[in-house]
């Protein structure tokens, strides 16, 4: 954890994430290209207590939200993903320590992320830092279609990979007083 972000969140802190500034991408990786899906329609809140021991964060996406540029394409996810059926994207951090992995250092968030109606318990280091008196947190971790019972789409007769990254990109809606 930063030291700027610790020592402004004395006493603990709810902050709500912005939609206008904050993104979550997905990465795919089929034989021939990579895919990259962005969603700008992130809800959520992170509310920070001072040892964020106690911290949580919580966030949601609509699956429809994701663009790659390609309208067909992204329909067809829609399709892959059930995305009528399973609308929502979601992810509950309940478990937030700073960690240091070699000469990295940040939040190591502990959590559930649910997509295509499958919970499944991630881990991921997140960077927080301030950005203009804002809470900014970047972080990533990857999933697995076939965990999440969602079919592995195809292209030319290949299938995309299993994993899909996700990127996260979250700026807070209030300051940091």
């Amino acid at each position: 954890m930063s030291t700027s972000v610790r020592a402004q969140v004395e006493p603990a802190t709810n902050l709500l994430i912005s939609k206008s500034k904050s993104r979550v991408t997905y990465v795919l990786q089929h034989p021939l290209h990579i895919i990259r899906g962005v969603s700008k329609d992130v809800t959520g809140t992170v509310n920070l207590m001072p040892d964020t021991l106690g911290s949580e964060i919580s966030i949601s996406i609509p699956v429809s939200s994701f663009d790659t540029g390609n309208e067909s394409r992204d329909s067809h996810a829609l399709e892959v993903v059930e995305g009528f059926k399973y609308p929502m994207v979601r992810f509950n951090g309940i478990a937030i320590r700073p960690e240091t992995q070699g000469k990295i250092s940040g939040w190591l968030i502990e959590g559930e992320v649910e997509f295509h109606g499958v919970k499944k318990q991630i881990s991921f280091i997140a960077h927080p830092s301030l950005l203009e008196g804002q809470a900014h947190v970047t972080g990533s971790f990857g999933i697995s279609l076939e965990a999440h019972q969602v079919e592995r789409p195809k292209l030319l007769f290949f299938p995309v990979k299993d994993s899909l990254r996700i990127e996260l990109d979250l700026v807070s809606e209030n300051e940091i007083k």
